[in-house]
């Protein structure tokens, strides 16, 4: 599965309750609100998954990852390394 990374603009609380209905434990809310998912489709599949394209989830961009580096909690690492290819 591809790995994407929601950005709520601003931050929404649907969002996440549109992840929880529709892809429990398939994501990952970062500290400061984005989320990351693990999901079998395009970027605008997703979106239109989770309310974000029609507004009914909020107003969020939806954007696929092709890799990654940086400095975060562990448990972030963990959820990508497990999700990655899965």
């Amino acid at each position: 599965m591809a790995v994407f990374i929601i950005i709520p603009t601003p931050p929404d609380a649907q969002i996440k309750q549109s992840l929880e209905t529709k892809l429990a434990g398939k994501f990952y809310q970062m500290p400061k609100g984005e989320f990351i998912v693990s999901f079998a489709g395009t970027s605008k599949d997703l979106s239109d998954l989770l309310g974000i394209t029609d507004g009914t989830a909020g107003t969020a961009m939806v954007a696929s990852i092709s890799g990654y580096f940086g400095r975060a909690p562990n448990e972030m690492w963990e959820w990508l390394k497990q999700h990655w290819t899965a």
